[in-house]
């Protein structure tokens, strides 16, 4: 039987706690610091595991949206943005695929979001920029919040009263 990603991680974590941390020189304090980043790490990656591929999803879905979103407001997208949504939209409603392909498409996705962006900036006039900036800034709040829950165990959340279940926000 293979042990799992969680059971490695935690091998990893207690490895790195009971024995590779107390050999470490006490007044060597740069690698003390960095074994606890990296403890750090190692815990928050194994909070996160379970909500990898649907938090990749969800970004990828969001994307999308936004790419179809910025027609409304840019008029036509350009063939490689349209191509990019496509083939976008096949990994989110194929059968489940690697996180590098969804990761891959989520990238091609996000550069066309950017180049229709940068092209609209370089036509569109003040008032109709001001829409899209005020569309932008609103269509990311969804973005936003997976961002800020799937990073929520580290602690370092400014408002964390406001922060919602990862789980809630991927709908898994």
């Amino acid at each position: 039987m293979q042990p799992g990603i969680d059971l490695r991680i935690r091998s990893m974590i207690k490895a790195l706690s009971e024995t590779v941390l107390p050999a470490v020189d006490p007044a060597n304090k740069a690698a003390i610091e960095q074994l606890h980043i990296t403890l750090g790490s190692l815990a928050l990656l194994n909070d996160q595991i379970d909500h990898a591929y649907a938090f990749e999803i969800a970004d990828l879905r969001d994307l999308i949206a936004t790419l179809a979103g910025l027609a409304d407001h840019v008029g036509t997208l350009s063939d490689s943005s349209r191509e990019a949504a496509a083939a976008g939209e096949a990994v989110v409603a194929g059968p489940p695929v690697s996180l590098a392909r969804v990761r891959d498409a989520s990238n091609a996705v996000r550069a066309a979001v950017a180049d229709e962006i940068a092209a609209a900036y370089a036509r569109l006039d003040g008032q109709d920029t001001a829409r899209l900036e005020s569309w932008l800034l609103a269509n990311a709040t969804g973005q936003i919040a997976r961002e800020r829950a799937f990073v929520a165990a580290t602690g370092f959340d400014v408002f964390p009263d406001t922060l919602q279940p990862i789980g809630a926000l991927l709908n898994d």
